[in-house]
């Protein structure tokens, strides 16, 4: 009777094991807290108790959407809203770098999104940066691609979803125009 209990805690230990891997998605097993191996999508096996699976992580494709005020050349606070594309690196190697290097991977992704826009921002006229927004946000594809690459991550588009000057600045820019038009306008008539 004993040895029939063993052998039916054994066999639910056995199947405690058993783990499902979704689609898109593969996991990092570690064995005490260290790093052990990358298992795939499907129903895969694991040591009861002694491997642990430390982060599922996505290979879908991410979006990190972020909106913030930098200063211009010409010393004019812009909005800009910006939407960043990415997914990790679905090779061993990134994998591993994606859950081990950052900690926090959001606030990382962020400072470095906030800082090459205010490096760029700074040196561009407000006017500029709406004619140049397809050059800025592959300036900003081209010098995240390192770093995201050190992190375990891949770039997979940048797009600047929205440019915003302060209401000053935009009645300021539609007096501008509207005059331009009437001075043409007039030229017409003459």
């Amino acid at each position: 009777m004993t040895f029939i209990i063993i052998l039916i805690i054994l066999f639910v230990l056995f199947l405690s094991g058993f783990k499902v891997i979704s689609q898109s998605t593969v996991a990092v097993v570690e064995l005490f807290g260290s790093y052990r191996r990358t298992i795939s999508a499907g129903l895969r096996w694991k040591i009861p108790f002694f491997e642990t699976i430390r982060e599922r992580v996505t290979l879908r494709q991410q979006n990190f959407a972020l909106t913030g005020q930098y200063p211009s050349g010409d010393k004019v606070i812009v909005t800009i809203g910006t939407n960043l594309l990415y997914a990790a690196d679905p090779s061993l190697d990134g994998v591993k770098k994606y859950v081990y290097i950052l900690e926090d991977r959001q606030g990382s992704i962020a400072a470095l999104v906030e800082n090459s826009l205010r490096t760029y921002i700074a040196k561009e006229t407000h006017q500029s940066i709406l004619e140049k927004k397809e050059e800025l946000a592959h300036h900003i594809t081209s010098d995240l691609a390192i770093q995201f690459g050190h992190w375990g991550m891949v770039i997979i588009g940048f797009q600047i979803t929205n440019v915003t000057f302060p209401e000053t600045i935009t009645n300021a820019m539609s007096e501008v125009v509207a005059s331009e038009q009437l001075r043409k306008a007039a030229e017409n008539k003459g």
